[in-house]
């Protein structure tokens, strides 16, 4: 599951590549990214693959809602970065250090990209 998930990640990263910063005809200024055209592939991940495959992910948020979040909240390169990072620790060790929450039945860990801002504090200096 993880490494479709992967793959939609990079090719939503190869995509953004040419979008992020297009420049305005008019202006000359950069303009922000059309967020559904980025998050497309996601979004279709979430409605047609993950039901298939059952939503087994054991942190909440799942991996691909963390992946909208954190695009949303960083943009489309640390977004991708932050998830990438997500996925090598979904279901591993952060499940030891993650509060637990149960939601329909199961026990999740709690790992939302708010979590994970830590890092961008310290080097705002």
């Amino acid at each position: 599951m993880k490494i479709y998930f992967f793959f939609i990640l990079l090719l939503v990263l190869t995509t953004t590549v040419s979008v992020v910063h297009a420049a305005d005809p008019e202006g000359g200024k950069a303009r922000e990214p059309q967020e559904p055209l980025l998050l497309a592939p996601i979004f279709a991940y979430q409605k047609h693959i993950s039901p298939v495959l059952g939503g087994k992910c054991p942190m909440h948020p799942s991996c691909s809602r963390y992946c909208v979040d954190a695009v949303k909240k960083h943009g489309p390169v640390l977004g991708w970065i932050m998830t990438c990072d997500r996925l090598m620790r979904c279901g591993r060790d952060e499940l030891a250090s993650s509060r637990m929450v149960r939601i329909h039945g199961n026990s999740l860990g709690v790992d939302p990209v708010s979590n994970n801002d830590f890092w961008l504090k310290n080097h705002s200096r």
